[in-house]
C-alpha cells in the first residue's frame, strides 16, 4: 500500500483576504482560524465520512504534543490510548471543535467530497494527503511555489522537542523509527 505524506494546505488567497500570515505556533493557527471563521471562511475542510481522515487530525496533534515516540509506542500498542498524555490531545482537538473551525456536516463528506470547498474557496485550509494535489490542479488553484512551516507544533508549548513539525505515514506494515525517517521534516505548509 503506498500513502502519501499527510500535509496542511492552504488558499493563499483567503489567507491575503483576511491578512494572516502562515501560522508557525498553536496561538497563531487558532488567530488564524479566527479570522478566517469572522470573515465567514471554514476554517478547515474536513470529511470524516470515513474516519481516518479524522485519524490523521489525532495523529497531527499527539505527534507534536507527546512526540514521535510516545506516539509509535501508542500506535504499536505498547501504551494505551486511556494514558493521561492523550488528555492534552482531546483537549487541542476539542478547542478547534468546540471553535467551529472544521467544516460543518462533515461526516457526511467523503474526503473527496471535502476538496470542494477548499477548490471553491470556502475553506482555507485541508490536512490531507499529498494525493489531493492532481485534483487541485486539475482545478487550478495549486500555487506551485510550496512553502514550509514551522506551523502548530505543540499546542501545549508551540513547539516539538525538536523544534520540527512531524508527519507520519501509515503503510499497514509495522512501523520502525528509521520508517518514520521522514517525519522530522515533512512538515509542509503548501499554499494554493
Amino acid at each position: 500500500m503506498t500513502a502519501g505524506r499527510r500535509r496542511r494546505y492552504y488558499r493563499t488567497d483567503l489567507f491575503e483576504q483576511v491578512g494572516a500570515e502562515v501560522p508557525e505556533t498553536w496561538e497563531e493557527f487558532l488567530d488564524v482560524s479566527a479570522k478566517l471563521k469572522a470573515a465567514g471562511i471554514t476554517p478547515i475542510t474536513i470529511g470524516t465520512k470515513f474516519l481516518w481522515t479524522a485519524a490523521g487530525w489525532f495523529d497531527y496533534l499527539n505527534l507534536r504534543i507527546n512526540g514521535l515516540d510516545y506516539h509509535i509506542s501508542l500506535t504499536d500498542g505498547e501504551a494505551s490510548y486511556l494514558d493521561p498524555e492523550l488528555d492534552a490531545v482531546f483537549a487541542a482537538w476539542r478547542e478547534l471543535i468546540d471553535r467551529g473551525y472544521f467544516l460543518e456536516n462533515h461526516a457526511t463528506y467523503s474526503w473527496q467530497e471535502a476538496q470542494a470547498p477548499l477548490i471553491n474557496g470556502n475553506a482555507a485550509m485541508y490536512l490531507i494527503g499529498n494525493f489531493i494535489v492532481p485534483d487541485l490542479e486539475s482545478a487550478g488553484v495549486v500555487d506551485r511555489r510550496w512553502r514550509r512551516c514551522r506551523c502548530c507544533c505543540s499546542p501545549s508549548s508551540g513547539t516539538t522537542s525538536s523544534g520540527r513539525s512531524r508527519w507520519c505515514r501509515a503503510t499497514g506494515r509495522a512501523r520502525s523509527r528509521s520508517a518514520c525517517r521522514h517525519c522530522a521534516d515533512s512538515g509542509r505548509f503548501p499554499g494554493i
